[in-house]
């Protein structure tokens, strides 16, 4: 694949600034060859601003309660909440659901005006994130008559708590991802990576079967020495240099197909 790739990233739980992913697309541009560097381009897209607003009201309605574990409070709140408001708003009615598509639907137009009519898109979700893009892809391939859905040829997801989702279907929907790299490439339509660590991370090759796409789960430690071995290590996934080495890899497989 000699074309340009897109990769458009995804934001998990939390509060989230402009800045979330630039250590990840430095890292990956380091351990990239030099001779693909203008092969590949980023773009990010920032939704937490869509629950902020809401949350922070919230927040201010019970200010004048004496409620202990302060600061726990905020974590479910600012990152919980965030789960909570986008799986009660899930499906094309839902307000946040549709605002939050919006968000990526913008950030996907200002790639696909980067990488040009013959590029390619490659979405990396974490978290929250992976299952926004789950649902993204997903909605394109059904609902969207724009034919933007033939230009996704892959989807990498982080600290993904999809398979858990699953729970919730007789039969899990899987992201219907264009079917342009064949299986014997090598190159997974889907990579899954998750820390043995990361309690918020599952695999999901035995849970998201689809004999149109390759899906592979890749374990690895993301995070320094102090978060690595813990939960923490959930959230060091766009700075880990290990996973920017395998993405690196990983996109060079893709543009040498």
């Amino acid at each position: 694949m000699s074309n340009p790739i897109g990769i458009l990233t995804v934001h998990g739980m939390g509060k989230q600034d402009s800045s979330y992913a630039d250590e990840f697309e430095n890292n990956i541009r380091t351990y990239l060859d030099e001779s693909l560097q203008d092969k590949i381009f980023f773009e990010k897209s920032i939704w937490s601003g869509i629950l902020d607003t809401k949350e922070k009201k919230f927040k201010s309605s019970i200010s004048d309660f004496d409620l202990a574990y302060g600061w726990l409070r905020d974590f479910v709140l600012f990152y919980l909440g965030d789960v909570v408001a986008y799986q009660k708003s899930s499906g094309v009615n839902g307000e946040i659901y549709r605002g939050i598509h919006e968000t990526i639907m913008s950030s996907l137009t200002n790639l696909i005006s980067k990488v040009g009519d013959d590029g390619s898109i490659l979405f990396v979700g974490h978290s929250l994130g992976s299952v926004i893009i789950s649902d993204f892809v997903w909605d394109l391939q059904h609902k969207d008559k724009s034919g933007l859905h033939s230009k996704v040829v892959g989807a990498v997801t982080m600290g993904s708590p999809l398979a858990v989702y699953s729970l919730a279907y007789d039969a899990p929907k899987s992201m219907h991802i264009k079917n342009s790299l064949a299986p014997r490439s090598g190159v997974p339509h889907w990579l899954n990576i998750y820390s043995i660590t990361d309690i918020l991370a599952y695999p999901v090759g035995s849970t998201y079967i689809n004999p149109t796409i390759d899906i592979e789960d890749r374990q690895m430690a993301a995070g320094n020495i102090l978060k690595r071995w813990n939960p923490l290590s959930h959230s060091e996934y766009f700075g880990s240099k290990n996973v920017a080495i395998n993405l690196a890899e990983h996109l060079t497989f893709m543009l040498d197909q």
